[in-house]
């Protein structure tokens, strides 16, 4: 297997996916989309599934490790760590809208094991900001973790880098709303 070959796959089936949904982006769509013949395709990948699970596991992997590093780099108090993981995600979702797409919205098109492995891997994200929330003392840390995360998330959806805001220009607006919110 060629890496670059299998980058290009990816890169090239997750844009599909993400337009079209897992189940309406076919593998001849995505063949045509890298100039490769179906069974050239199969090669690289044993089936659509598969290029599913290996789409999302490398986004949520880059995501984790992503978030990971910068609530790290924020120190022990829990406010600055939460700051540090929400602007890490935004930031991480607008730079990579197609992928994060894919891995935000296709995880019902799933199957076992991918489907287990895929939601251990957002299970350890989102304690990266339940983690903090909790520390801070926010009642409900749950439920406030889950808004946090999919306010940061839908980021992906409505995105442009020409628009009115630049993605850490937004980042700081969710977190002062956010900070807003705790402090009350």
């Amino acid at each position: 297997m060629s890496v670059g070959t299998d980058t290009a796959i990816l890169r090239a089936a997750a844009t599909l996916i993400a337009q079209r949904g897992y189940h309406g982006a076919s593998m001849r769509d995505l063949g045509k989309a890298v100039g490769l013949q179906m069974a050239s395709l199969y090669h690289h990948f044993g089936s659509k599934q598969e290029l599913l699970v290996a789409i999302m596991r490398e986004a949520m992997a880059d995501l984790g490790a992503c978030v990971t590093e910068a609530v790290e780099e924020a120190g022990d108090e829990p406010r600055a760590q939460l700051v540090a993981a929400m602007r890490a995600h935004v930031r991480f979702h607008t730079e990579h809208r197609p992928e994060v797409i894919v891995a935000d919205a296709e995880l019902r098109a799933l199957e076992e094991p991918g489907r287990t492995e895929i939601i251990a891997l957002r299970d350890r994200h989102q304690a990266l900001f339940r983690g903090p929330v909790e520390r801070l003392g926010v009642a409900q840390p749950g439920i406030v973790t889950a808004g946090i995360i999919t306010m940061c998330t839908d980021v992906a959806m409505w995105f442009r880098s020409d628009g009115p805001l630049d993605a850490d220009e937004v980042a700081e607006t969710y977190v002062a709303l956010v900070l807003r919110g705790i402090d009350r």
